[in-house]
């Protein structure tokens, strides 16, 4: 046959449902899968994957199978081996776990044929098997404008050829006598990186690169044990990949390609982060690290932002290759107390903030330490906003504190207004919305209608009500996908009017559902005025529900009394209570064991006006962790007497009393709460305190 593309895909335990889709997507392509020969090269695998593949694909003479069995424990020896096989004209490289898009090889080969292009460049987009994982970079420099780009060896770009993480090998397809003729083979030495190497070298030989920035061809799954989200390495995997990484830059450099940013990738995300998450590793092995890629590293300077790294980011990648890899003694105490501080969030709400008066006023352009951040801006509180809301609300001004748009003020019980964007509503909706996530839940809560709209278009809500109303309208459908059950209809929890609201409705359709895990609410105070509502008017409450053998159930368990605690008996596959209950509202948390006694409880997020302050540990757990990288935090202890005394997260002691002090997304700077908390535990993992 004469195939017009051969796919190489190396194959290790894959999971076969997830090879299913594989399988689809090469047999599905519109340049027809007969036009294709695929060489699938099963490596080290368990017994029965070359059996069940065998059978899988008996009939088709365009898939070849083969089998290889050795020492190598990365992509490159299958691939290698089996290129050898390939008899098309081009050659792409189709992992078992990823897919190709319908048209990805005809769109390839079509304009690697007509280009005469020894290379060809396309898009992957990015599904992760968790959303909390960490993305692989999918930004480039091209002009996504163009639908074709050329370079030629006499006019490469290095700055956009080799910007990112360009060395993804399966998002180009190859000519394959370019590959033989220039004996380009993947590095089988190389534990990590070997896919960049292979780019670089396949790049700096070819005479034409065809790019195609519009053309989206590789789906990329990425694993949750893949070496990158898993950090934790031993010292021998480690200093391997230092190796590799050390090899990839001398190469680059050889062939007249700037290291420096894939330097500072590599090792200030790569592995600065495997040694920080490697606690075990010795002084000795840290400084063999040291030794390998001090040379790269010590060479570092600060890059200048563009779309793939902002300020911060450079700044970041920077000194983390250069606090932890060339100080073994003890790694990472600068980038570690950074992280801890929230420093480089502040330089991202202080750059992102700049152009607004009060950024103008304390020249935010200018802070580029925490010093000068607390030394320039005055620590500040309601009072010192109340009069700039004004300007805001009653006359129309804008941008006085925040660059993005203010689109609701929350208003406190004190009668005050805090400033909140779009970005800073949302974090408070998707948190509270993982708390619902997957479950079967009677959701105590309620969007009450808008206070009012004010001057700068803004409307005025509480935050208990905002949330709810955020919550329904972002996180409760996500792709078609409804993300919870609830006990009530959506409209149910949508206020029509002003009238004091006792959650008697949804306290009935929650009567009637036998099948509830999770009871939820914002805080104990509104579970606690429900349960109370449901046992002082339980009868006339159970005269209103639906005839039947639930409302006869109903009617008995409530009639045996609410001396001992009512929620289990109702609802017997609850598995915890989800509602804050700790500082101020501890007396309706107590109070509401009388009818939720026996039940985890657990506090859920510390939600204030002005941030999330943290999320419980545990069930049953009266400690909260802190929520990081989305505010800045200073901590104003209790005894204080001058507003300089105010400490980071690393310089409090542990057991005092702290008032918060937050600087957020919504353009509060260095704002003196009244909320109170504890520090309990503080490592560079993670901050944990209790509240007042």
């Amino acid at each position: 046959m004469n195939y017009k593309v051969s796919v190489v895909t190396p194959f290790h335990n894959v999971d076969m449902d997830m090879f299913a889709d594989c399988k689809k997507s090469v047999m599905n392509q519109t340049i027809g899968f007969e036009n294709i020969e695929w060489i699938i090269v099963v490596h080290n695998c368990k017994p029965g994957y070359l059996e069940s593949l065998t059978e899988m694909f008996a009939g088709c003479d365009n898939v070849v199978i083969k089998e290889l069995n050795n020492e190598a424990r990365t992509p490159s020896s299958p691939r290698n081996y089996g290129t050898t096989f390939a008899t098309a004209p081009y050659i792409s490289y189709l992992d078992g776990d990823d897919s190709y898009t319908d048209n990805s090889l005809e769109v390839t080969v079509r304009e690697a044929a007509e280009t005469q292009s020894d290379i060809v460049w396309f898009r992957r987009e990015v599904a992760k098997e968790d959303p909390n994982m960490i993305m692989p970079m999918a930004t480039t420099l091209w002009n996504n404008t163009q639908k074709r780009i050329i370079v030629e060896k006499d006019n490469w770009d290095d700055e956009k050829m080799f910007s990112g993480l360009f060395g993804f090998a399966t998002s180009y397809l190859y000519r394959l006598d370019f590959l033989r003729t220039n004996q380009l083979t993947f590095s089988e030495e190389m534990h990590f990186g070997e896919d960049f190497l292979f780019v670089v070298e396949t790049c700096s030989k070819a005479q034409r690169i065809c790019y195609l920035p519009q053309h989206i061809g590789y789906h990329y799954f990425v694993n949750g044990n893949s070496m990158v989200q898993n950090g934790s390495k031993t010292a021998e995997m480690i200093i391997k990949y230092a190796e590799g990484f050390r090899d990839l830059f001398t190469t680059m450099r050889n062939y007249g390609i700037d290291a420096q940013e894939n330097a500072q990738i590599q090792c200030g995300i790569i592995i600065a982060r495997f040694i920080l998450e490697s606690p075990q590793l010795t002084i000795e092995e840290r400084s063999k690290i040291k030794e390998i890629l001090g040379r790269d590293v010590s060479s570092m300077y600060l890059l200048p932002a563009n779309k793939n790294f902002d300020a911060p980011s450079r700044e970041m990648m920077l000194r983390m290759s250069q606090d932890v890899i060339l100080n073994p003694e003890n790694p990472g105490e600068m980038v570690l107390r950074m992280m801890l501080n929230g420093i480089s969030e502040m330089y991202r709400i202080l750059q992102d903030n700049a152009d607004t008066d009060f950024g103008r006023r304390y020249n935010f352009k200018g802070i580029n330490s925490i010093l000068a951040f607390q030394y320039r801006i005055p620590l500040t509180d309601a009072k010192y906003y109340k009069s700039l809301v004004q300007l805001q609300t009653r006359v129309g001004e804008k941008w006085i504190f925040a660059a993005e748009p203010i689109h609701r003020y929350f208003q406190t019980a004190t009668g005050d207004l805090v400033p909140s964007t779009p970005s800073h509503s949302r974090k408070f909706a998707e948190c509270f919305s993982s708390l619902l996530k997957g479950k079967k839940n009677m959701l105590i809560a309620r969007s009450m209608p808008i206070i009012s709209k004010t001057n700068d278009n803004a409307e005025i809500d509480t935050l208990s009500s905002a949330i709810a109303k955020d919550y329904f309208s972002q996180f409760f459908y996500i792709g078609g996908m409804q993300q919870a059950e609830l006990s009530s209809p959506i409209s149910t929890y949508f206020k029509q009017n002003n009238e004091p609201d006792n959650y008697r409705d949804l306290i009935s359709d929650a009567l009637m559902n036998t099948e509830i895990e999770q009871i939820v609410s914002m805080n104990t105070e509104e579970l606690l005025k429900a349960f109370t509502l449901l046992e002082n008017n339980w009868q006339s409450i159970v005269e209103q529900l639906p005839a039947g053998e639930r409302k006869d159930e109903v009617k008995r368990i409530l009639s045996e009394g609410f001396d001992t605690p009512i929620v289990k008996r109702l609802w017997p596959k609850v598995e915890r209570i989800i509602a804050f209950g700790a500082g101020e509202l501890y007396e309706s948390f107590n109070a509401l064991k009388r009818y939720t006694e026996g039940i985890p409880h657990n506090h859920g997020y510390y939600f204030t006006e002005e941030t999330i302050f943290g999320k419980a540990v545990s069930d049953d757990s009266n400690m909260f962790e802190c929520i990081q990288n989305y505010n800045v935090y200073e901590l104003l202890p209790v005894a204080a007497k001058k507003e300089n005394e105010s400490l980071l997260w690393s310089d409090v002691t542990i057991g005092n009393s702290y008032f918060i002090v937050v600087t957020n997304h919504a353009g509060l700077y260095r704002y003196k709460t009244t909320h109170i908390v504890i520090p309990c535990e503080i490592t560079p993992a993670s901050i944990k305190f209790t509240i007042y």
